[in-house]
């Protein structure tokens, strides 16, 4: 008895699905773009590209339309979709934002993904990576753009103009300014920033100006303009 009552309430239910797509309620014929100027396609491209006019949304697989927008269109980051009763798709379109130039060419976002080619400039921090292979839709490892971000971020805080920087194959984030200062990026970069900034007040409180840091030890490596 259980069991004849399960199959009729599934006919009804697939009679109500059946009817529903004849009559075209639910099904997709409107596609509403929601996000700033995509850099890397036009609103028609990305609309397109979901195929998901035609489509009864409740038979939408909306991850793979999101990872099928990200991967055709690599400045995408993120895509919402929302229905809206009776045949409309909001597609909410989050892009990359530009957190570093890298060796002169790339631009990757503040998760280290390479999105875009430095076509003019732009004004964020540039550094030159050595010893990985640079394209389109690869992904930096270990946090390294992350921590890369943070001391850049640090050194704009305390106006210390950065004339270069380089990150060498061993991980270490080299800056050029006034004085010259060493990351090991394998490290925790935020106390290592806490230790910069001691080192950097007690200079000055001794009218000392810096040459050198290496802070890729315990204890760092100082030297002074004599």
């Amino acid at each position: 008895m259980k069991f004849i009552k399960i199959i009729l309430i599934l006919t009804i239910l697939l009679g109500i699905i059946f009817y529903l797509d004849g009559q075209n309620i639910f099904k997709i014929r409107k596609i509403d773009l929601e996000s700033d100027k995509i850099t890397c396609a036009g609103n028609e491209e990305i609309k397109n590209e979901s195929g998901v006019l035609g489509q009864q949304f409740f038979f939408l697989k909306q991850n793979l339309i999101k990872e099928k927008l990200r991967k055709k269109f690599i400045c995408i980051k993120d895509v919402d979709l929302n229905y809206k009763f009776p045949n409309k798709l909001d597609l909410k379109i989050t892009e990359r934002k530009p957190a570093l130039v890298v060796s002169m060419s790339f631009i990757v976002d503040e998760e280290g993904f390479v999105f875009a080619r430095k076509d003019e400039e732009i004004n964020i921090p540039k550094v030159e990576i050595v010893g990985f292979d640079i394209k389109m839709g690869a992904v930096f490892p270990d946090n390294i753009i992350k921590k890369s971000l943070s001391v850049f971020n640090f050194l704009s805080k305390i106006s210390l103009n950065v004339r270069d920087a380089k990150i060498s194959q061993e991980r270490e984030l080299i800056i050029i300014s006034d004085m010259k200062i060493i990351f090991n990026l394998y490290d925790d970069i935020e106390s290592k920033l806490a230790s910069l900034q001691l080192i950097l007040n007690q200079a000055k409180i001794e009218s000392r100006v810096l040459k050198y840091v290496d802070l890729r030890f315990d204890k760092p490596v100082i030297t002074y303009e004599r």
